[in-house]
């Protein structure tokens, strides 16, 4: 794992956010792992192929498992209780050269009846 600066940018039902991070990466042609913190949580962030993986443990625990195209079930925990979520994947793109990556996540984030538009775009560069 190398050392890298992460910019961080979120978007939930047209609510932005961005946030800058320290953190760890581990790049391929066709595959990368990119691990940093929150303020309360660690955050790791694989890709492969047409799949991504967002983990998060910590205040709030979120394991999302995207397939391009797909519906796929994940997990939530808040509080000592979990449950089971799903994500509708739109889109998985990300470039991989040889000392950055760039992802960008597009899912609707299903929680029982309610539907979360979300984005989540990563630019890690090795430091």
């Amino acid at each position: 794992m190398r050392s890298c600066t992460v910019m961080i940018s979120t978007k939930a039902d047209g609510q932005n956010s961005e946030i800058v991070r320290e953190g760890e990466m581990e790049l391929f042609p066709r595959a990368a792992k990119i691990v940093y913190h929150e303020e309360n949580a660690l955050v790791k962030v694989s890709l492969q192929g047409e799949n991504a993986e967002v983990i998060r443990d910590g205040d709030y625990s979120l394991a999302l498992f995207l397939e391009s195209g797909k519906t796929t079930a994940g997990k939530i925990g808040i509080g000592g209780n979990s449950g089971e979520i799903s994500t509708v994947t739109h889109a998985i793109e990300y470039k991989i050269a040889e000392d950055f990556a760039v992802v960008r996540l597009r899912y609707d984030l299903l929680i029982g009846a309610e539907r979360q538009k979300m984005e989540l775009r990563l630019l890690a560069k090795v430091k």
